[in-house]
């Protein structure tokens, strides 16, 4: 019996819970004692979230198109510091 499990075993959790789409590890929360928001590891992979989500809109639906490119604008230029 398993139980408060999806049943899909522990190779899928792993895959779910910590791995990025771009193979680092996925930072947990904010550092809150960061000097640099824009530098923190979490803030990052938040922003590469809604970038990648604009586009993915951009690309089925044709919508948030001039946002998407805005973001993904903003992150290279952070990323560039």
């Amino acid at each position: 019996m398993m139980l408060g499990g999806s049943g899909q075993g522990p190779e899928r959790a792993a895959e779910r819970a910590g791995d990025a789409p771009h193979g680092k590890p996925k930072p947990a929360v904010l550092d809150v004692y960061s000097s640099g928001v824009l530098d923190d590891p979490y803030v990052i992979e938040q922003q590469l979230q809604v970038v990648e989500a604009l586009e993915l809109s951009c690309r089925q639906y044709g919508k948030r198109c001039a946002e998407a490119q805005k973001a993904r604008e903003r992150v290279e230029e952070n990323s560039a510091r």
